[in-house]
């Protein structure tokens, strides 16, 4: 009878094999405290597998996607907590920044009134009126790696710090409030007009406060944000691109950049965990946790009440209630693919993660079909795929885990 690391280390294998992904990590924690995780493949794609230095590591880091907006919703709450909730869910754009109720700077901005009102809860679960992304966003609409042919000291000096990174993200919040507002759900930005008000707040970037607030004391030694390598040799997980012409997976030079860790979607897209950090931050989420937490239960428990279109004030997609509530988010920035799902009164859950992602408009990888919303094929959503293959079997692992582990 295989032990439940063999038969998770199987299943990552089966899934890279089927796909054809790069690398796979996969953690799971049951029993509020028991954990396994496993990681395999290679950290670059177009490196020899046999090369000992591009095999994935058991602290490598894998990039969360989307699965950082939860994150940084989690951070939120913390900061509620500690600063007398000047930085809770209700807490509107006009009250962080009281400059932008001047008539005089919404005519200068061209920012519609309308919009000051939207509070965290709403932004976080989606239903604040904002369109997928500003157009005026200069970090969202210019490739950042092509502003100089090479990205120079003086480059990096001007745009790689925490000083310009607050200013863009300041940036963006203001554009945002610029588009026509959207009726309905729309997925967007999330956290990252939350993450500008609380470094108004705070006086530090996000991802300080991140450093600061969450990381250091759950002791996740390894979690950040940005590149999870750099851009020579594999000395780390890096992120890849589907090319359909090649049917391959193509390393993405630009999220090796320096630049990638200090872009304003970072509370939205942009943060990695290795897979001991990940149960860290799972056993955190655990209502009535034995070990270390820093969001007390009465705050867990209003993190994950649904709010709108079943996402929770604080990023999480929540359905269920008691014993079978679940809580849980799903993601990518293009370049990786993610999967994190926790029952916070059970004590259970686990995170998926890959390092590659992308739609081929063909569609001709077996039982792998992306739809958009209106059910319409868009192709293989090749890192989704991959991700849920690994998911599937860990439901089934823990559905079943007497029967096959004992």
């Amino acid at each position: 009878m295989a032990t439940p690391f063999e038969h998770l280390q199987t299943t990552l294998k089966n899934g890279l094999a089927i796909y054809k992904a790069p690398a796979m990590m996969a953690a799971i924690v049951r029993n509020h405290d028991f954990s396994v995780a496993a990681v395999r493949g290679v950290r670059k794609a177009d490196v020899s597998a046999t090369d000992e230095n591009n095999k994935v590591k058991a602290n490598d880091r894998f990039c969360l996607g989307s699965v950082s907006k939860p994150v940084s919703g989690y951070l939120l709450a913390y900061l509620s907590q500690l600063n007398d909730n000047t930085i809770d869910w209700d807490i509107r754009i006009r009250d962080a920044f009281p400059e932008l109720e001047s008539a005089a700077c919404r005519k200068h901005y061209n920012i519609r009134s309308s919009y000051l009102n939207a509070n965290i809860a709403q932004m976080m679960s989606h239903s604040a009126g904002f369109p997928y992304a500003p157009k005026n966003s200069m970090d969202y609409a210019i490739d950042l790696a092509e502003l100089k042919t090479t990205v120079n000291s003086d480059y990096q000096v001007e745009y790689c710090n925490h000083a310009a990174l607050m200013q863009r993200r300041y940036n963006y919040m203001i554009s945002s409030q610029q588009d026509a507002p959207v009726t309905g759900y729309v997925y967007n930005g999330g956290p990252i007009l939350p993450a500008a008000m609380a470094e108004r707040v705070m006086g530090k970037s996000f991802e300080q406060l991140l450093e600061q607030y969450l990381f250091q004391p759950l002791e996740m030694t390894t979690a950040g944000t940005g590149r999870t390598a750099t851009s020579g040799t594999p000395d780390g997980i890096w992120e890849h691109s589907w090319d359909a012409t090649s049917k391959k997976f193509l390393p993405s030079e630009k999220r090796m950049h320096k630049t990638a860790s200090f872009h304003s979607h970072g509370p939205a897209g942009g943060i990695h965990f290795s897979a001991d950090d990940a149960i860290k931050f799972i056993k955190a989420l655990f209502i009535n946790n034995k070990t270390k937490k820093l969001v007390q239960n009465a705050k867990l428990e209003e993190m994950y009440l649904t709010y709108m279109y079943d996402f929770s004030r604080y990023g999480w997609i929540s359905t269920g209630t008691g014993n079978d509530l679940r809580v849980s988010h799903n993601g990518d920035n293009g370049t990786c693919r993610c999967q994190l799902t926790v029952w916070p009164n059970r004590g259970e859950g686990y995170i998926v993660c890959t390092n590659c992602n992308g739609n081929d408009a063909a569609g001709d990888l077996t039982n792998c079909v992306n739809r958009n919303s209106n059910g319409n094929t868009i192709g293989a959503n090749i890192g989704c795929k991959t991700v849920d293959h690994v998911c599937d079997e860990i439901d089934n692992m823990l559905t079943n885990w007497t029967t096959m582990f004992s």
